[in-house]
């Protein structure tokens, strides 16, 4: 029984750990950068023309400007490739812009971007579509995955807390009876059904947490490969879920109790 409070527990921190950092990376694209990459026979004048003409033409802003040499001296430092061999390549001067993100023009991206590729100045047109389709399915994800996975998960730890409790309280029908015919309260038959559900969860939630933290270290490393930065959950989150395992531990013990009150009395 205490392995399944702890898969469940580790089920839950890991489906809000996803959420907070969806949230981090929801708000950190909301810049999308676009790279305009020019012919290589565009002269400098040319391309600055290009440039004030996407100004006024979309709603983008305009970042920087990347030249030939910037771009060779990138390579040289983060691919092991000899100078001699990239002299002879022929690199294409490079613009970046800047689309900010709206609920109201995220779908006009696309059509900005095939026009942008229509331009004759224009070689090649490179953005992050992950970024893209992240920010439009965010909202679809947290209300049709996330939502529903952490209340499912809620509910099975309630219910495994709640028939637990029972079990117990059967197995001590007798010493209960006894109790209420000499008059104990309520509260005094609960109060060790109560410690002990809350010691089970924070048992089992503190084990799940060092579960996450271990496997955080690996998560890391996969999510940096996609280029997204992965964060653990803050302090705030973490005092959030034994909060709620706490509330979740006494209501789920309160109702176990009065469920069987009649049997006893």
């Amino acid at each position: 029984m205490f392995s399944k409070f702890s898969v469940f527990s580790l089920l839950f921190l890991i489906i809000l750990l996803f959420y907070y950092n969806g949230k981090l990376w929801y708000k950190d694209i909301k810049n999308i950068k676009i790279n305009i990459i020019w012919n290589n026979n565009e002269s400098l004048e040319s391309i600055n023309k290009n440039i004030q003409f996407i100004l006024d033409k979309f709603s983008l802003n305009f970042v920087e400007n990347i030249d030939r040499n910037k771009i060779k001296n990138t390579l040289l430092k983060n691919v092991e490739i000899k100078e001699d061999i990239l002299s002879e390549v022929d690199f294409p001067y490079t613009s970046v812009f800047s689309f900010v993100y709206s609920q109201e023009n995220l779908n006009s991206l696309e059509n900005i971007i095939s026009k942008l590729k229509s331009l004759p100045a224009v070689r090649g047109v490179v953005y992050s579509e992950l970024k893209v389709s992240w920010l439009k399915n965010w909202n679809v994800l947290v209300g049709v995955v996330l939502t529903p996975l952490l209340f499912f998960v809620l509910v099975m730890i309630f219910m495994l807390v709640f028939w637990s409790v029972r079990l117990l309280l059967f197995s001590k029908e007798k010493e209960i009876e006894i109790l209420y015919l000499v008059g104990a309260s309520d509260f005094y038959i609960l109060k060790p059904l109560l410690r002990l559900s809350v010691f089970i969860l924070f048992l089992s939630g503190s084990l799940a947490l060092g579960f996450l933290n271990l496997a955080y270290v690996y998560l890391k490393d996969v999510f940096n490969s996609f280029g997204l930065e992965l964060f653990f959950l803050p302090s705030n989150y973490i005092l959030f879920y034994f909060g709620l395992n706490l509330l979740l531990a006494l209501t789920s013990s309160y109702f176990a109790h009065f469920s069987l009150r009649k049997l006893f009395t």
